[in-house]
């Protein structure tokens, strides 16, 4: 991925994680950017591991699965 997007994507990334570590303050606005980061760049395992760690921190049990899913899909062998 391009520097320009690799540094956003990592932004998004870090900043879901530490909304996060916050609490739940912030879990909304932690989707929102996990969410975006696996848009901005669909084969990266950690933008899918950041939107499965944010929607089990909502409660949202179906995407958790398939945020998992997408990740184990794009996971090196």
């Amino acid at each position: 991925m391009p520097g320009n997007i690799r540094w956003l994507f990592e932004a998004l990334v870090g900043r879901c994680r530490a909304r996060l570590a916050l609490g739940s303050d912030d879990l909304d606005s932690a989707l929102a950017d996990a969410r975006e980061a696996t848009v901005l760049c669909p084969l990266a395992p950690s933008g899918w591991a950041a939107l499965a760690a944010a929607a089990e921190a909502t409660s949202d049990a179906e995407l958790a699965t398939q945020a998992k899913e997408e990740m184990r899909q794009r996971e090196p062998l």
